[in-house]
């Protein structure tokens, strides 16, 4: 039988940068710190600076230990002395001395690095470590220890020696192979293996002889969650014991915050957060998150899993070094978060509390961040960054930037928010008009991929998903949301190089993206989602490229040549999407390729599994689908079955990612319908396309339905006396000597009477308040009136106490013309409604008409309460 051909080695990141390097210098260290690792993890080092020693040899093979003591040795400054373990051992010819020492438990992983620098003065000199297995024991037995071991040290000057464990995993791997052969028919578990000790393997020479230890270390150190105590070491000649200590230091972490994004240990970082809900840390982590937002002080428990599961954390700042110390550790933590929304009404109160953050030392000296929703700018002076929690209709198209987005300063640290529901309001709204308690409210996944590349396109430094509901339920949309969370994290992953540090940026014409460059080497972030005949840019182009320049599709599982073609200013290439995916990666060198693709091949299994599990839930829930587009996603969906059945995982990722986009499409296409007719429309049954059905449906039954007499006195505006009598409120901002107006002005094209309501609007927004009316419980009421604006870029923004900002009408510029507009409220509980109307940027903003009235009956029919799986 012919020798069975090995495996290929799986390439590493640290392999992809010797290529990388010569070409692309500054990119190559970001490849390497950020994609060789899921996330910067915890060192221990021990440089024997303290009198105890730690090594103690073992005698039951016939060694002898003659003598261990703490030494001081010359650096490799001149004048510089360091701290060593000096041991004289003696054994027979050609057997060894093995010298152990404990090491704080560390759980065996990919990126684990066991290392040993001293002097030996014999050659043959290893390092070897011993690996617990906790769950190959029966009870009241001790768990099943293997060793694993470095390779020999060569010979060197004065022997010198330089020893590293890596690959532990495969090393663990090939041990437990040679168990089995051994031992036939017991069982063995290699799960929640970790190293509990090392060992310094000495040659023996049948004469005494010394070596000297100066630092051993355990590099990317995982706390294991399970563990059991380390048996102790066969007694020595000495009557001393081994340390029952590690001994040596966890090094602590140092984190900073600057511009150009997060650095732990000045390592760039780019964190993906998700707002704690109670859900496991190990879920989080499987669906790719590297760092918890909590609310609250993290028990030990948490940290020791958040160190496993190598997460890093978002705390609530302790405000005094005494509560500092009572932490339990901070070692895992990345920032303070000061808990909000905050406006700039909450700064005063919190100075005191920031400045005794400063004060903090060790590795509680953390960036400090602020949850900001109003008063950016204000905050940006006091704190290191920002989560901006910044709310946009979902009624109306958003403006390219909010206020409180173009309020932030330049440089100001940011990490963006990408919620994955609607908001509590529109929650509410959807139980209120449907009446069973399950309305949906997961969003689609073309509304979070939007927000993240809004986040992509501004230089955020983060992202945070967040969420009223849990990311670990077991029904179906929730799996789905949570699968696409992991989709995205996958894909932030792949691109978090070019996401830190300093980069230069290029827009993409005509399409709203943005073109990075790092090093030298180009992406273009695409929303792959979008139909390229919907974004009306079915050709990209990408500035600055030479004619030699080479244009690849890179998506989590691959990468494909792109065609491109010169034009003037730069190359035009297809913009992606549908079923061909992903962002474009701009290279002239064929050694990157090859490397990028060999990198991505280790992730696409598992990138292909996850799309195509999304997309057959997706395709089952969907209501959007036209026959025949049913049927293409159909085949969309069987074809990527065939391509993972043939192990083709870039192929079955594509022809995924086209079913999720022929939903997305058809989704956009019957809410776009939904928002558009003659009148200008607010109705929660239109936000997501899991209720677009009831929206129709409902919106026949209104037409035909009665309404009840007006209840806002005043929505004429012909009578200033009038509203101020029934409770209107105005308030005067000013900015920068301009004033923002509100007044009844005369106008001969008034809708009703003589008057209208004239807003004009500054730097900032002018805006006015109507009383508040109360409403009984399963009421089902409609805002109806008239708006004309003038301003490019701006628009009147009008917004009610039950559906908030996501249920928000923005109205831009009508060209001179009136427009109706209206907004459908429903109540479960006796409660109040009042409105607001406010300018956004430089318009004037006229009103008229202003009612709210009762449909009688409610004229909406509740359907019958289902259960969705």
């Amino acid at each position: 039988m012919p020798p069975r051909p090995k495996p290929a080695a799986r390439p590493s990141w640290r392999s992809v940068l010797r290529v990388l390097a010569p070409r692309i210098s500054q990119l190559a260290p970001l490849l390497a710190i950020l994609l060789a690792t899921p996330a910067a993890a915890d060192t221990w080092i021990d440089t024997h600076d303290d009198p105890a020693p730690a090594w103690q040899i073992d005698t039951s093979g016939g060694a002898r230990q003659l003598k261990r003591e703490r030494v001081r040795v010359p650096g490799q400054l001149a004048g510089e002395e360091t701290g060593a373990e000096r041991l004289v051992y003696a054994a027979p010819p050609g057997a060894s001395a093995w010298a152990w020492r404990i090491i704080p438990p560390a759980a065996v992983i990919d990126e684990l690095r066991l290392q040993l620098e001293g002097r030996v003065p014999v050659p043959g000199a290893f390092l070897a470590a011993e690996i617990v297995l906790p769950n190959t024991a029966e009870e009241g037995e001790e768990p099943i220890r293997l060793r694993i071991r470095s390779a020999p040290a060569a010979s060197a000057k004065q022997g010198e020696v330089d020893l590293m464990i890596a690959n532990t995993p495969q090393l663990l791997q090939r041990e437990v192979r040679v168990w089995r052969l051994a031992n036939r028919g017991k069982p063995i578990n290699p799960r929640g293996a970790y190293v509990s000790r090392l060992a310094l393997v000495l040659p023996g020479t049948g004469r005494p002889s010394p070596a000297w230890v100066r630092e051993v270390s355990a590099k990317s150190l995982v706390t294991p969650l399970q563990r059991t105590p380390v048996g102790v070491v066969a007694r020595a000649a000495d009557p001393e014991q081994p340390a029952s200590k590690p001994g040596g230091r966890v090094r602590l972490t140092r984190v900073t915050l600057h511009s150009d994004g997060f650095r732990v240990d000045d390592e760039l970082y780019f964190p993906r957060i998700w707002r704690w809900r109670g859900e496991s840390f190990q879920s989080l982590a499987s669906r790719g998150v590297n760092t918890v937002w909590l609310d609250r002080t993290p028990t030990p428990q948490a940290l020791a899993e958040a160190a496993h599961y190598r997460l890093r954390l978002l705390c609530p700042p302790p405000t005094s070094p005494a509560e500092a110390r009572a932490y339990p550790s901070t070692d895992r933590v990345l920032a303070w978060v000061l808990e909000g929304p905050l406006t700039e009404r909450d700064l005063d109160p919190a100075l005191a509390k920031i400045e005794a953050v400063r004060e903090l030392r060790g590795s509680a000296a953390r960036p400090v961040l602020a949850h900001v929703g109003q008063g950016a700018a204000a905050w940006s002076r006091v704190v290191d960054g920002l989560l901006l929690q910044t709310e946009t209709s979902r009624i109306s198209p958003p403006p390219e930037a909010t206020d409180l987005e173009a309020s932030v300063p330049p440089g100001t640290p940011l990490l963006a928010v990408a919620p994955l529901d609607v908001g509590d309001a529109v929650a509410g709204q959807l139980d209120a008009l449907l009446g069973d308690g399950v309305a949906p409210t997961w969003l689609p996944p073309g509304d979070v991929s939007r927000r993240v590349e809004q986040a992509i396109r501004r230089g955020a430094n983060g992202v945070l998903f967040t969420s009223a509901q849990r990311l670990d339920g077991a029904d179906d949309a929730t799996l789905a949301a949570a699968g696409w969370v992991e989709a995205i994290n996958r894909r932030l992953r792949l691109l978090e190089p070019w996401l830190v540090g300093s980069r230069a940026t290029y827009p993409l014409t005509p399409d709203p993206g943005v073109l990075l460059d790092r090093g030298g080497v180009r992406l273009a972030a695409i929303d792959s989602l979008l139909d390229p005949s919907d974004t009306g840019a079915p050709t990209l182009l990408l500035p600055g490229l030479s004619t030699t320049a080479r244009v690849l599709r890179m998506t989590p599982a691959g990468l494909h040549t792109w065609e491109a073609a010169r034009e003037a200013g730069g190359a035009g290439a297809r913009r992606p999407g549908g079923a061909k995916p992903g962002d474009l990666l701009v290279s002239n060198d064929p050694r990157v390729v090859r490397s990028l693709r060999a990198y991505t091949a280790q992730s696409s299994q598992a990138a292909a599994k996850n799309l195509a599990t999304i997309a057959a839930t997706s395709l089952t829930q969907s209501e959007a689908l036209t026959p025949e587009r049913r049927r293409r996603a159909d085949g969309l969906l069987a074809e990527a079955q065939l391509a993972a059945s043939r192990r083709d995982h870039a192929a079955a990722y594509d022809a995924a990612h086209g079913v999720l986009a022929l939903i997305s499409q058809a989704e956009n296409q019957r809410r776009r319908i939904a928002q558009t007719g003659t009148i200008l429309d607010s109705t929660p049954l239109a936000v997501l396309p899991g209720t677009l059905t009831d929206h129709f449906r409902m919106t026949q039954l209104l037409a035909a339905s009665p309404r009840g007499p007006n209840r806002l006195f005043g929505g004429s505006f012909e009578d200033i006396d009038e509203l101020r009598t029934h409770g209107w409120r105005h308030t005067r901002p000013t900015s920068d000597g301009e004033h923002a107006t509100v007044e009844l002005a005369g106008d001969p094209d008034a809708v009703h009477g003589e008057r209208v309501l004239r807003l004009r609007g500054a730097a900032v927004g002018a805006r006015i308040e109507s009383p508040d009316l109360d409403l009984l419980a399963s009421q089902t009421v409609e805002v109806t009136g008239w708006a004309r604006v003038e301003g490019a870029g701006g628009a009147l923004v009008v917004t009610d106490s039950l559906g908030g900002v996501e249920l928000s009408l923005r109205i831009g510029d009508t060209a001179g013309e009136w427009k109706p507009f209206r907004l459908l409220r429903a109540t479960r509980v006796d409660t109040t409604i009042g409105l607001t109307l406010a300018t956004a940027g430089r318009v004037v903003a006229d009103v008229d008409g202003l009612m709210l009235r009762a449909i009688e009956p409610t004229g909406v029919a509740k359907r019958q309460a289902t259960t969705t799986k």
